[in-house]
């Protein structure tokens, strides 16, 4: 069996940090998902990745924000709550700020879209065509709760 370290949230979106021990990354998120939270990074203890949702603006940190944010709306969160829980994953403040002003821009109307396109550093031209494609296609609704 090897251990695995991971960080999850709960439907209330409280972040939960522990250990787990399983067969294979599979059956540890497996195990995760029938106790109730909705796992966001598991890792093996032996190759632990440095951090999570620590925007350097590379390509793998675009990949986690959007890996998360995918994990977070398929557990059917809405989206404004996705971001906030994404936003308090954040481990540095430029990531937590740059989180922050997306969501403000959707609470103030924008699209999921023009709120990516104005941090054009992070989310390349690409990205936010392929977000806005989502958008017109009915994948993205808006997503802000009422609560």
């Amino acid at each position: 069996m090897a251990v695995f370290s991971y960080r999850a949230t709960t439907m209330a979106g409280e972040t939960v940090e522990g250990v787990i021990e399983a067969l294979d990354e599979k059956v540890a998120v497996e195990r995760l998902r029938n106790t109730g939270v909705i796992p966001l990074r598991i890792e093996s203890s032996r190759g632990a990745l440095k951090g999570s949702l620590g925007f350097r603006r590379s390509r793998a940190d675009l990949l986690t924000f959007t890996t998360e944010l995918s994990v977070l709306l398929a557990a059917g969160l809405p989206l404004d709550r996705s971001l906030s829980v994404l936003s308090g994953l954040a481990e540095d403040r430029g990531t937590k700020e740059m989180v922050g002003s997306i969501l403000k821009s959707i609470s103030e109307g924008a699209s999921f879209s023009e709120a990516l396109q104005r941090h054009p550093k992070t989310f390349p031209r690409l990205y936010v065509n392929m977000v806005r494609a989502g958008e017109a296609g009915g994948v993205l609704d808006g997503g802000c709760s009422t609560n």
